[in-house]
């Protein structure tokens, strides 16, 4: 039997959309419509409707069809709960997300996409050829805290904040919008249409990249180290302690190893040629034997598999 899934919203970059997953779920008879009166299944990456009124005039409008809330981005769905029974003013809810422990199986199942290509090691010659010293690429955001467990699991106003203080040393330059006035932030188009080629663009001239996760949780591992290491420039890295289980200490620079920003940047700031290259050569390695070693395909599928055993217990249930 076939399983129609209705997109509540677009889905984009999710298994849902992405060749390879979508190519996967319709090889196991679950796949997308664009019919709403035949779907078995609503997806969606939020289920933004908190009140009760407008649950019931949504519930109207839908129906009772359940709905499969799907996302990776940690503050899009931010329920630890991962089922809502069916009431008479909503559909029953089921929830997979960062903190249901079935989106990062490990921490190359969802971001492995960073990791492109095999990379040259680095000698002395080039810490003098690199004249930038540090870049921070990020929006300015206010209001950033992030409640999971009774923890505060932010990490973005942690980033501002050490970007600012780098900033006013003179050693960070920042790239990103809305930040406040006082701030002259590089100009450089990161939202074009390959925002993530004008990345790798910017934080290639520089020694070092601010390459702080949004949170820190779980397996959550994403992009961030994987994109300076990438054109060779040494992260200043802020997540969770996963981190260690892929790469040895004293390859990227840890912000938990100081015992404040300022001592941070003053050990940047007098690091040698000599010291940087160990530790970049070290953050390469591990890169490329990501690279040559690990199975992406078999890695990105694992959450796949996940996705088709809850909608099939979901259906099942029906």
């Amino acid at each position: 039997m076939k399983i129609k899934m209705y997109y509540l919203d677009e889905m984009a970059h999710t298994p849902f959309t992405e060749d390879d997953g979508y190519l996967y779920l319709k090889q196991n008879n679950i796949e997308k419509t664009n019919n709403e009166s035949e779907a078995n299944l609503y997806v969606t990456r939020y289920f933004p409707i908190n009140k009760k009124t407008d649950l019931l005039l949504w519930r109207i409008k839908h129906k009772y069809i359940p709905i499969l809330v799907w996302t990776d981005e940690p503050r899009w769905s931010i329920s630890t709960q991962t089922f809502f029974p069916k009431k008479f003013y909503i559909p029953e809810i089921h929830i997979m997300n960062t903190y249901s422990q079935d989106i990062y199986i490990s921490p190359f199942s969802r971001f492995s996409w960073a990791i492109t290509q095999k990379l040259d090691y680095v000698d002395e010659q080039f810490w003098f050829q690199r004249k930038k010293l540090i870049s921070s690429l990020c929006s300015y955001r206010q209001n950033t805290e992030l409640i999971i467990n009774n923890v505060n699991i932010d990490l973005i106003d942690k980033r501002q904040q050490i970007s600012i203080i780098g900033y006013n040393k003179n050693i960070v330059d920042i790239c990103g919008l809305n930040w406040p006035t006082n701030i002259k932030t590089v100009i450089q188009d990161r939202f074009s249409n390959d925002w993530h080629k004008s990345k790798l663009e910017f934080i290639k001239d520089y020694k070092f990249n601010i390459a702080i996760e949004n949170t820190e949780y779980g397996y959550y591992i994403s992009e961030k180290i994987w994109d300076p290491i990438s054109v060779r420039s040494l992260p200043i890295y802020n997540g969770n302690n996963y981190i260690y289980k892929i790469f040895p200490h004293e390859s990227f620079i840890d912000i938990k190893d100081f015992s404040n920003i300022d001592s941070m940047f003053n050990y940047i700031i007098n690091m040698s040629a000599k010291e940087y290259c160990q530790r970049l050569n070290k953050c390469i390695e591990v890169y490329n034997n990501a690279f040559n070693n690990i199975d992406f395909k078999k890695e990105r599928l694992a959450p796949i598999h996940k996705i088709i055993e809850k909608i099939r217990a979901i259906n099942y249930q029906q």
